[in-house]
């Protein structure tokens, strides 16, 4: 059975024709076409099924309510560049008569201004420039600026401060700490320097001639920092807890549009990668899109991730932020339709927290015992072996060369010894404190495989050039049998990792579920995520029986959903949550049933955070494991506390210093389920169970990494028996004469005893006069 990670739902490209997914390997050399050749590639990628538009209906040159304002001030870096990135090379306008189906800046009167290029002469790339860059910086300004002018595809990986995919991918690769960074993969150029990178844009992809406003030197640099001093920084730093989309979205726009600004500012912090389909004015691509969508207007996205097209910039930055922005534990409605949090946070009510002075209520308690399972590795057993299709001067249909060589996928993999940066070998260490390690003694990043374009492995044919299970099982066989040729002992190593070169192949990754330790086990890492340590950290766990880790957002349940755990989306830095870290051996849990914790009954637990090493957790278990036996088709419950440390160090807002509950029908250790996160409790929630009748509260923090939480099983109303029993049977955290309805209870029967029934008062009189007559 095979899973796909995050970004592997989908192998069809998502980018429409000119993409990625269909670029053409081969020699270090030259690759363009013509401007015809390109029209005729949108034309073909235009008789694709159209995604659905969602959010309002475009609106030409009107500006939404309340954000007169932010596009003002995103307005006036085009005014201090003066309107640079604005046109196209080689502008032109005219007016003709109106011709229907033709896109027109404005049409009166029976005449259209119609608007031409230059860059229909111009050589274009076969293939989309690649640029690590971020909003932010002014010498990236100028080269988008350029990349508007010479009407150019690029395929944009934002670097903000701080990001944790793309920024440490970019100075993993080509050895700075420098942006912008460009990648031609039409010639293998790879560059840094703006005023450099601009000036072979140029030479390749235009007239040779740099414009003026873009060789100034100093002064254009000065003028791009000037420009972005309304905007206050806005889109240069990373906001934590983003999800990385599965596929790159597609976006229309140009640089020196406002209404763009606001969209690229918002991808920036979020570090979603995209299709850059510049259209500044006098661009061919407008008309393209004037025949797709009926009209023209940007900014335009599209997100094969969640089937969406939308237009007017308000409305795609609010759905850039509910989707991939850090939204926390509520839902949404969803077309109308009112959808209630799984996990309602409510204050405690009762037992006032430790840290306010008190502590809860003296109840009956609980028994909570130790449960362990067996530690999965210790000394990760792992080949990882990069592929290339064909050979660097003869490539395959359908893949390009690789992006990365087996030295930068070293340097992902193995630690660091100045723990500069996040390795495989550091969050594994971090988040399994220490229990397992991946170094090179057990571990291997084998050369460089080069394979044909098609084969015959294991009597099954296979190409390079589509990406089928029986291609990527076929490359898999014969990049082993290259390896054995070479004298590599591959059967010695457990894992097997695949590094698919660029192209055919639109994941993150694949894995086989389970393993079979003596004949081994694969997993499948796509082109792009080769220096990953996250994805190649969540398909080998694939072997190790975990499942996917899914959380409910906007009403729907998503598979990958779960900010805190790394068998969820892709690629951010975090470690796994508390049930697949227990399933790994990882932490030991405190566990109660319905054995241990009888209604009425409470138990208490003081937790070491999940994040922090062993030495702070002071020896303390990390989580709790609550299995509701009386309950059958309840799953157990697991709680666990995760703050901002080691491999959590960038944990989402919504998480981190807070208590999450999670539900999991994980029996052990080899029992691949899906977990799912239902939400986070902060100190002095709580939150009860709506089947299972439980009340978990988040009494405490201690020392900044601890938690105190209480779980309580309800088991009705209050009765005389259950307040004498000290039992808290409504589980609001008081019991016996803490208990406004133990102590209303108390106060009848001491009111009983003291008005006795009259039968009861003659039989004492009668009782007593005997005597007196005596």
């Amino acid at each position: 059975m095979l899973r796909g990670a995050p970004a592997a739902a989908s192998r069809a490209s998502p980018l429409g024709g000119v993409v990625p997914s269909v670029r053409q390997a081969g020699a270090r050399r030259q690759a363009v076409v013509t401007q015809a050749q390109q029209q005729q590639q949108q034309q073909e990628a235009a008789q694709q099924t159209e995604l659905p538009l969602a959010g309002p209906e475009p609106r030409r040159f009107t500006v939404a309510e309340g954000q007169l304002k932010n596009i003002a001030s995103a307005a006036f870096p085009a005014l201090m560049r003066l309107g640079s990135g604005a046109f196209v090379s080689g502008y032109k306008s005219s007016l003709v008569p109106e011709q229907p189906g033709q896109y027109a800046v404005i049409s009166f009167l029976g005449r259209s201004i119609r608007e031409d290029s230059a860059v229909g002469g111009f050589p274009r790339p076969a293939q989309p420039l690649v640029l690590y860059e971020f909003e932010g910086c002014p010498f990236c300004r100028k080269v988008r600026e350029a990349v508007s002018i010479l009407d150019l595809d690029v395929v944009f990986y934002p670097t903000p401060k701080d990001g944790p995919t793309w920024r440490p991918e970019a100075i993993a690769r080509g050895g700075k700490r420098q942006f912008p960074y460009m990648i031609d993969p039409n010639t293998g150029k790879e560059m840094y320097e703006s005023d450099a990178i601009i000036e072979y844009m140029f030479k390749s992809y235009g007239n040779g001639e740099v414009p003026l406003g873009l060789r100034l030197g100093p002064l254009t640099v000065i003028s791009c920092g000037l420009a972005m001093l309304p905007r206050m920084a806005k889109g240069s730093a990373y906001k934590k807890g983003s999800k990385l989309p599965k596929e790159p979205l597609v976006y229309w726009g140009y640089e020196a549009s406002p209404f763009c600004k606001v969209v690229r500012e918002k991808m920036c912090e979020l570090e979603v990668p995209h299709l850059y389909r510049s259209c500044a004015r006098g661009s061919p691509k407008r008309q393209s899109l004037f025949e797709r969508r009926g009209t023209f207007q940007v900014p335009y996205i599209e997100d094969p991730n969640t089937g969406v097209a939308m237009f007017e910039s308000s409305a795609i930055v609010e759905y850039l932020e509910k989707t991939y922005g850090s939204s926390g534990s509520a839902t949404l409605a969803v077309r109308g339709k009112a959808t209630p949090r799984r996990l309602a946070a409510v204050p405690v009510t009762g037992a006032t927290g430790v840290a306010a002075g008190g502590g809860p209520a003296t109840a009956a308690k609980g028994q909570m015992v130790v449960s362990t399972n067996p530690l999965a590795y210790r000394d990760l057993s792992m080949l990882v072996i990069p592929i290339q299709a064909g050979t660097r001067m003869d490539g395959c249909r359908n893949t390009q060369l690789p992006m990365y060589t087996p030295a930068d996928v070293k340097r992902a993999i193995f630690e660091d010894p100045t723990g500069s940066s996040q390795t495989l070998g550091s969050v594994v260490r971090q988040c399994s404190y220490g229990r397992s390690k991946v170094t090179q003694r057990s571990a291997r990043v084998a050369d460089l495989v080069e394979l044909p374009c098609s084969g015959t492995s294991r009597g099954v044919a296979w190409s390079m050039s589509t990406c089928e299970q029986a291609d990527l099982d076929g490359a898999a066989s014969a990049a082993e049998d290259a390896l054995r040729a070479k004298g590599v002992d591959v059967d010695s190593y457990v894992h097997r990792v695949f590094l698919m070169p660029p192209g055919a192949c639109q994941m993150v990754g694949m894995a086989q579920v389970g393993c079979d330790r003596k004949a081994g086990c694969r997993a499948w890492i796509g082109g792009y995520h080769w220096i990953s340590a996250q994805a190649i950290m969540h398909e080998v766990s694939h072997h190790m029986n975990l499942d996917h880790a899914g959380a409910w957002r906007d009403g729907l349940f998503q598979e990958y959903g779960d900010d805190t755990c790394g068998m969820a989306y892709c690629c951010a830095y975090r470690c796994f949550n508390t049930p697949h870290a227990w399933q790994l051996g990882w932490i030991s849990v405190q566990q109660v049933d319905g054995a241990s914790l009888a209604p009425g009954q409470t138990v208490t637990a003081t937790l070491a955070s999940q994040s922090v090493g062993r030495a702070q957790g002071g020896g303390l278990r990390r989580g709790v494991r609550i299995v509701p036996t009386w309950a059958p088709a309840v799953d157990p419950l697991f709680l666990g506390y995760r703050t901002r440390h080691g491999g959590d160090a960038t944990l989402p807002d919504g998480a981190a210093n807070k208590l999450s509950v999670y539900t999991a029908a994980i029996k052990g250790a080899d029992d691949a389920r899906m977990t799912t996160w239902e939400g986070a409790l902060a100190a002095g929630e709580s939150w009860t169970h709506p089947t299972a009748g439980l009340v978990v509260r988040f009494r405490s923090v201690v020392n900044g990494t601890t938690a105190v939480v209480s779980v309580c099983r309800k088991g009705g109303v209050e009765t005389l028996q259950s307040c004498q029993a000290n039992r808290d049977m409504d589980c609001n955290g008081l019991a016996g004469v803490n208990d406004r309805a133990c102590a209303a209870i108390f106060k009848r029967r001491r009111k009983k005893k003291k008005a006795a029934p009259e039968p009861v008062l003659a039989a004492r009189r009668a009782l007593a006069e005997p005597h007196a007559a005596r």
